[in-house]
């Protein structure tokens, strides 16, 4: 149907061989925060790879200043090298709307009403109607989808997006945080990690240290200095053991750095 293309949102529409195909779509992924990377990653190489679509990193200026040894910036290049997208950077709104020409869909991986996301917040708030806003849930514990006890103390008991839909990784029951006005945009779909595992047997390095994984970016850190005192003396006794043994661990902390 002719009338199918000035309708304001994406349209999926089926091939004869029953393949979803997004015809003159850019799929825009906005980068703000470091953390923003891996979350979108997965999806600018479905965008590109699976569904055709022109992909553009659209990166705030301020994401340089938070990436102090170029190495988010580093691997925004190489996915623009794997993938054909377009790297653009914006200083603020205005700058960000120039790039918004056409149709498709932005992808947001941190957004909402909370002042550390106001920079994606304020774009979907002004983006043109022919652009699908999407907002995903990027953590176990995520503003406006699932708070501690410490989030609501920092941030309060929910968080609105600017989003036409907002993809997490599990059912509303499990959303303890979802504010009412925001649960006719939820789609379920997991999170976006999955979407890139290894396709191959994965043989384990027997060289290879131990890891140990733990948000230091959290709010739960910020909360109280005791708090971070106690994780640092018990790593550290913990890595002093290892140590008297021969072995080994990496702390993977938190892309953001904050800690």
């Amino acid at each position: 149907d002719d009338h199918l293309g000035k309708l304001p949102h994406p349209i999926l529409l089926r091939d004869g061989l029953d393949n979803v195909v997004l015809r003159n779509r850019t799929a825009v992924f906005l980068i703000n925060l470091v953390q923003d990377v891996n979350i979108v990653r997965p999806l600018v190489f479905m965008a590109t790879r699976d569904f055709g679509l022109n992909a553009m990193l659209l990166v705030s200026t301020k994401f340089s200043g938070r990436d102090l040894f170029d190495i988010w910036g580093s691997e925004l290049r190489e996915i623009c090298e794997q993938t054909g997208a377009r790297l653009e950077y914006f200083a603020d709104d205005w700058e960000a709307h120039r790039h918004l020409h056409g149709e498709g869909l932005i992808f947001a991986a941190s957004e909402s009403h909370l002042h550390n996301h106001v920079t994606t917040h304020s774009i979907f708030l002004h983006a043109p109607a022919t652009y699908l806003k999407v907002t995903l849930q990027h953590g176990f514990e995520c503003v406006g989808f699932r708070h501690s006890a410490d989030h609501v103390r920092a941030h309060g008991e929910t968080a609105s997006f600017g989003a036409d839909i907002v993809c997490s990784w599990y059912g509303l029951d499990q959303l303890t945080s979802m504010t009412p006005s925001q649960r006719g945009k939820l789609l379920v779909t997991g999170p976006t990690a999955v979407l890139q595992m290894p396709t191959e047997t994965v043989v384990r390095d027997g060289r290879a240290p131990g890891i140990v994984c733990e948000n230091l970016h959290s709010v739960r850190l910020n909360g109280t200095r005791t708090l971070k005192n106690e994780f640092v003396d018990t790593f550290a006794r913990f890595c002093q053991k290892l140590d008297d043994v021969g072995g080994e661990v990496v702390l993977r902390p938190h892309p953001g750095g904050q800690y």
